[in-house]
């Protein structure tokens, strides 16, 4: 059971948010979960405050506080099985040095309806297609890079197989933050559940 006060860095994170225009769309268009993040090193004079590396107007900080503290924010965090600490700091260290300060990419949002009237109407699957619009960085093209360091980038091992086979069905800026959600409660052998909040109600598993 996790120290909800301090999550460990490199846990990942999926949100929801309930209300707004933005989170309307995003659940009509692509189901729940409006948000991915991962907890990052932590902050301060002395690095004692525990944050979230996101993508969110830009790429960077927010504390953990603003998270815990929201409980009309749905949220579910997760473990990611076997990864050591060295993997875990190469990736975050990949992606503050590629992505810290990057702007959102409000642009991609554009491709999302287009992805969805091919998956509801054409049945046709274009996970895989590249964004048309590439400017910025969204929340889950973060979170898409930050796996595919962790698992090694151009030249990952063979027991991350299964975890790179799953997020290359998408080019990372087509993913979504409901695809995370599914992503990790799929695969519970990669992914393990160590908070949900749910209606504002925390469970943690024993």
């Amino acid at each position: 059971m996790i120290d909800l006060n301090n999550p460990p860095i490199g846990f990942v994170g999926v949100g929801n948010k309930k209300t707004g225009i933005s989170a309307f769309l995003q659940h009509h268009l692509v189901g729940t979960g409006t948000h991915a993040f991962i907890v990052g090193y932590p902050q301060g004079s002395r690095n004692d405050i525990p944050t979230v590396f996101e993508s969110d107007m830009r790429v960077g900080y927010d504390l953990w506080s603003n998270y815990l503290k929201d409980t009309n924010y749905d949220m579910w965090i997760y473990q990611i099985v076997g990864v050591t600490q060295e993997e875990v700091n190469y990736a975050l260290d990949y992606c503050i040095k590629n992505f810290l300060g990057d702007a959102y990419g409000y642009l991609e949002w554009l491709y999302f309806p287009y992805q969805t009237f091919c998956r509801k109407i054409l049945h046709k699957d274009v996970r895989n297609q590249k964004n048309w619009l590439t400017a910025g960085v969204i929340c889950t093209e973060l979170w898409w890079w930050y796996i595919w360091a962790l698992t090694g980038g151009f030249v990952f091992t063979s027991r991350w197989i299964k975890l790179r086979s799953i997020i290359d069905q998408w080019n990372p800026d087509t993913l979504t933050a409901n695809d995370v959600l599914h992503i990790c409660q799929d695969n519970p052998d990669i992914f393990c559940l160590q908070m949900k909040r749910e209606n504002g109600i925390i469970n943690q598993p024993i």
